[in-house]
């Protein structure tokens, strides 16, 4: 075999070898979401599941999230805690600590996004709270707390508004909510709120 051929045979094996080895992946950000998927309040977590894995299809397949210059694929990894509180304090707690995600997705509702915001805020890991609207949430002063909602003054003060201007007899206004943040604050508060009436 000549040099030539021999050269030309290295230079062959060599871009073989190149064109073998898969592309560099991307690096990985992990989001831990504690949800309810089971218990009364699974229709709901199921409900946010279906949006995080369309969110996280949606980037990965768009080729991930840049930051500067790397770019980095999504995980979600999910944790049920199964309607109760407390255990979503727990989950939260164990996604940061064992699973070692980077960012967290708050549990449903404001209480438990409350609730767990203090573990998000003692570990310093961002935490975006997508159901929470009470401000009793976003009043504690936190750096790593995260809402996207909208608060409830601004659904049910202007509502209030309109039912006062109207030019309806209406002395009273019934509101029915789930209370989920009841243990979180005063009885005297909520005691005063239930008793609001529609003054003009």
């Amino acid at each position: 075999m000549t040099n030539n051929a021999k050269t030309w045979l290295l230079a062959l094996a060599g871009s073989t070898m190149l064109l073998a080895q898969p592309a560099f992946a991307n690096e990985t950000i992990r989001v831990g979401a504690p949800l309810p998927l089971t218990g009364p309040l699974s229709p709901e977590g199921l409900k946010q599941q279906r949006g995080y894995d369309l969110w996280a299809e949606t980037v990965n397949a768009a080729g991930g999230i840049t930051a500067g210059d790397t770019t980095y694929d999504v995980e979600i990894v999910y944790v049920d805690y199964e309607s109760q509180t407390p255990r979503a304090v727990q989950t939260a707690e164990r996604l940061i600590t064992a699973d070692e995600v980077n960012f967290l997705f708050a549990p449903f509702g404001s209480g438990a996004a409350k609730a767990a915001s203090s573990v998000a805020e003692r570990y310093q890991i961002p935490m975006v709270a997508a159901t929470a609207s009470s401000v009793g949430v976003y009043d504690q002063g936190y750096e790593y707390l995260f809402g996207t909602f909208t608060p409830n003054s601004t659904l049910t003060e202007p509502l209030a508004r309109i039912v006062a201007d109207s030019d309806q007899d209406i002395s009273t206004v019934a509101i029915y909510a789930r209370n989920d943040l009841s243990r979180w604050q005063s009885p005297t508060r909520w005691k005063n709120r239930r008793r609001a009436t529609v003054s003009k």
